[in-house]
């Protein structure tokens, strides 16, 4: 097999070198291939511009125009290569040039194929799941052979709502990136509201506060989006696997500024942003109407240098 393309090579090249020994053809193929490329550029534009005055829309003139150029050059190279080589050796090499754009496209095509395969199959995700892909989040709302639909989510809004934007992404991202799935165990997940207070604060009816607002609006939460017992008694399995617990978890910490507290809580993955509006109007009004809780203050102090 070595040897057969070696030949086939040195008889090539040998054919090429004879033609530019001898001046009567070389000269003769410069002219056909000159021709060529004279008429090949003339069809590709005066075509371009009946295509443009006849195509009334403009999406479809762009659509086509890409194809038909390459078209016209793939015509072109062909002619041109016939023209300086062999009938034989023009087939041989054409057929190796598309073998090569073959296997380049086909690989692609193949891989997407593998990953909807596994997708399908093993549940790698499903429809109306919730993904992130290397910072891209969204929601699927279709899968195909080469590629899945997402509704985009976030980007360049602070909740996590819907854009209104739909992204198309190749099947076979998941053999290349790490893919973060909302809602493969269960539906919930954590979120963190803080507020800062000063040091004389009563950090300890602060928690009393925040704990009481978020063990409420957990309650609410989980009879309204699983208003079946056992389908939450499911969701509360799967969190268990990881060592969680739907109670909601205090943390302080003391700076210089103040007191620090936070709070970790369970939330639907479709009802953070909503969720964390509530908790804040419940804690904030309770926080107002203590005497003893308060915000600590961010002063920004400007010295005059001399």
């Amino acid at each position: 097999m070595e040897d057969s393309i070696r030949d086939y090579f040195v008889t090539l090249s040998y054919d090429i070198a004879d033609g530019i020994r001898n001046p009567e053809e070389y000269s003769t193929k410069i002219s056909m291939m000159l021709m060529i490329l004279t008429i090949g550029f003339s069809v590709e534009y005066l075509g371009l511009k009946v295509m443009k005055k006849h195509f009334k829309s403009v999406k479809t003139y762009y659509k086509i125009r890409p194809i038909f150029k390459s078209l016209i050059r793939g015509i072109m190279i062909l002619m041109t290569l016939k023209t300086w080589m062999q009938a034989l050796d023009t087939f041989i090499l054409l057929i190796f040039i598309a073998l090569l754009f073959i296997s380049i496209f086909v690989k692609g095509m193949i891989n997407n194929l593998i990953a909807w395969f596994i997708i399908e199959k093993r549940k790698h995700f499903r429809i109306y799941d919730r993904l992130e892909i290397n910072g891209v989040k969204g929601e699927v709302i279709k899968i195909g052979f080469i590629h899945f639909t997402m509704v985009e989510i976030n980007n360049w809004l602070s909740s996590d709502s819907p854009t209104g934007r739909t992204i198309k992404i190749p099947n076979s991202v998941i053999f290349d990136d790490n893919i973060f799935n909302y809602t493969a165990l269960n539906h919930f997940i954590w979120h963190e509201i803080s507020y800062t207070l000063t040091h004389e604060s009563d950090w300890q009816q602060a928690q009393v506060i925040m704990k009481k607002a978020c063990d409420q609006e957990f309650f609410k939460q989980k009879n309204r989006t699983f208003p079946e017992v056992t389908d939450f008694e499911k969701e509360m399995e799967a969190i268990e696997l990881s060592d969680g617990t739907t109670e909601p978890t205090f943390l302080m910490d003391v700076t210089e500024v103040g007191i620090d507290v936070k709070i970790r809580y369970l939330v639907h993955y479709k009802e953070g942003a909503a969720t964390k509006t509530v908790l804040h109007q419940a804690i904030l009004t309770d926080f107002n109407n203590s005497n003893t809780i308060h915000f600590a203050n961010f002063n920004v102090e400007i010295v005059k240098v001399p």
